[in-house]
């Protein structure tokens, strides 16, 4: 406590390890806007304006005093220590100012995630809502039939800087697990594995995939895909196998579907929460701990030893 017109000295105890270290008396946080007067890491008296500061490393204490007080001094204030890197992100960790922008900034980031997922989500329904969606690498037809016994051929575009990749076909109906059957050599060289060819125009950047004599247990989730160091690019196909039967559709005559998937990225989404987001955090942190000195640890308290009235 102190009275108008009158002077309050504060002295703070610190760490034996802090004692070169430069001391600080803030108001309110220890942003730059509320630093009010700081040591320069010796004992000289520093003054700024009605404030002092002097740091007494023999007793490990440092002394404040604020003089001619008015109604308008009274607030929070705080000692602070300009301490080490580590031991100042650490702290910093710990304070209730980063957890508050971490959640802030997290929720928002999330949220934005979310839309993105919405927006993005494999459609359902008309052939409207089947429409290729521009900004994926590559797409295919959602399904395609054949008859047993026959061939079935499938064609995926591509964008054009990936015309070099190699590009592959699997199968399965989980994209992280299914199983490769066949890839390009980056080339536009025809591949032939079993029943199974592939080949790559680069010029018209399409992937055409062939199936031969085809059996009613081919029928299975199938994937065009490029093969990229950190993202692979695929398009999820349905393959169904009739019995030696024709088939009089436009779609069974073509063996393939003139509207396309939103094909999928399998790391994309696991990158943005698992890089993007703690590439945020080492951000924030290392903002608040270049604006914040940071207090000491818990054997660090501020007590007040005397007080001044004005007569």
């Amino acid at each position: 406590m102190g009275t108008v017109g009158g002077s309050l000295s504060v002295q703070c105890r610190y760490g034996e390890n802090f004692a070169e270290n430069n001391k600080y008396w803030c108001r309110n946080s220890c942003l730059s806007p509320w630093k009010i007067v700081e040591t320069t890491g010796s004992e000289r008296e520093e003054r700024h304006s009605r404030v002092s500061i002097r740091d007494h490393p023999a007793n490990l204490t440092f002394t404040v005093t604020m003089e001619s007080l008015t109604e308008g001094d009274s607030g929070t204030y705080w000692c602070g220590i300009d301490t080490p890197w580590l031991d100042g992100f650490v702290s910093l960790l710990n304070s209730f100012h980063f957890l508050l922008l971490v959640f802030l900034k997290l929720s928002l980031l999330l949220s934005m995630l979310s839309a993105v997922l919405w927006v993005n989500r494999p459609q359902r329904g008309s052939r409207a809502k089947q429409s290729p969606l521009g900004c994926f690498s590559i797409k295919g037809p959602r399904s395609v039939r054949g008859i047993e016994q026959g061939s079935v051929t499938v064609q995926c575009n591509y964008d054009s800087r990936w015309k070099t990749y190699q590009k592959w076909w699997c199968r399965g109906a989980k994209w992280d697990y299914c199983k490769i059957l066949i890839q390009t050599t980056g080339s536009e060289q025809e591949v032939k594995r079993n029943r199974v060819s592939i080949r790559d125009n680069q010029t018209e950047h399409l992937l055409t995939v062939t199936m031969k004599e085809v059996r009613q247990d081919d029928t299975d989730t199938y994937w065009c895909g490029i093969h990229k160091t950190g993202i692979d690019l695929g398009a999820r196909i349905r393959v169904t196998i009739d019995p030696g039967t024709v088939l009089t559709t436009p779609e069974a005559a073509n063996n393939r579907t003139e509207e396309f998937s939103g094909s999928y990225t399998r790391t994309h989404y696991v990158l943005l929460v698992f890089v993007k987001v703690p590439f945020l955090l080492i951000l924030v942190g290392a903002f608040l701990w270049l604006k914040e000195p940071q207090r000491p640890p818990s054997n660090f308290s501020p007590d007040l030893l005397s007080k001044d009235t004005a007569p």
